[in-house]
């Protein structure tokens, strides 16, 4: 059974979206190719900020929703505290090789 993940991406435009899939790097492939969702279409392109692996599809749509209700001040609260974007901004961090997969650049990396 494939492992669910709850995702949230950086636009250009800097808004947030909040998706979910069993393969973020496909995902985000799609999204980048303008075949993704109609939002990230008019808006990409995109930049992985935020995942989180679920149990089952049920518990990543619920989850889904739940961030998807949330103000954007508390999106980029939680966002902020996420493993990817504190390893962004660790003295020692160098690069990252996740394949196909465009994360934001440090400053001066």
């Amino acid at each position: 059974m494939p492992k669910w993940s709850i995702y949230i991406v950086r636009c250009a435009n800097r808004s947030l979206y909040t998706g979910i899939a069993t393969d973020i790097t496909a995902r985000l492939k799609s999204h980048n190719a303008g075949t993704g969702a109609k939002y990230t279409r008019s808006f990409g392109p995109v930049t992985l900020v935020y995942s989180e692996p679920m149990d089952s599809e049920s518990s990543a749509r619920k989850r889904e929703a739940e961030i998807k209700r949330m103000n954007k001040k508390d999106k980029e609260k939680l966002v902020e505290r996420s493993p990817l974007q504190i390893l962004l901004r660790t003295d020692n961090f160098r690069y990252v090789i996740l394949p196909n997969v465009r994360l934001p650049m440090k400053p001066g990396g």
